[in-house]
């Protein structure tokens, strides 16, 4: 999901109907996601070595994610996947409320990664704790926060400096 929000609005739209397929065990559905994932990691990856560009999108949900991370202790009840769908969600809920992604877009980060089965939501945490594990992350830029957020499906950027309004919103 994360490869199709970030680099291939057509992969997204086809890994929202067949999310079901995915779950149930379809190989040829699994073979065909784990296929792209890894060509398009490797690609961004091959193109930039050093992180300088287009590899840092490979981002998306990653400073939420540690910082989810973090709050669980790092224990197995929550996944790094997990916790990168659930700061996903949370990135696109950051877009909308700095209005840089519209309603209907920001939903569909949530319905794909809950047709793949995994958690859009966490309450493990609050707010403050969240906050403060998301300003130690090692992509912020001093006192500032950066994340990756889309202005559309395949259009993503790196939102600096978010007001403490949309990241409480979000």
């Amino acid at each position: 999901a994360k490869y199709g929000l970030i680099n291939d609005a057509e992969f997204f739209t086809w890994l929202e109907g067949a999310g079901g397929s995915l779950i149930d065990g379809d190989t040829a559905a699994r073979r065909r996601a784990v296929v792209h994932a890894c060509r398009t990691k490797a690609d961004i990856v091959a193109a930039d070595e050093r992180e300088d560009g287009a590899r840092a999108l490979l981002n998306l949900g990653h400073t939420f994610g540690h910082a989810l991370e973090a709050q669980s202790g790092f224990s197995h009840a929550l996944l790094h996947g997990e916790a990168v769908a659930i700061g996903s969600v949370f990135v696109a809920e950051l877009a909308r409320q700095a209005g840089v992604l519209d309603d209907a877009t920001a939903d569909r980060h949530a319905s794909a990664f809950g047709r793949v089965g995994l958690p859009t939501g966490y309450a493990g945490a609050g707010y403050d704790e969240l906050r403060a594990a998301m300003a130690v992350d090692k992509k912020s830029r001093g006192d500032q926060l950066r994340f990756v957020v889309l202005h559309d499906v395949g259009d993503p950027r790196v939102l600096a400096g978010p007001s403490e309004e949309h990241l409480r919103a979000a």
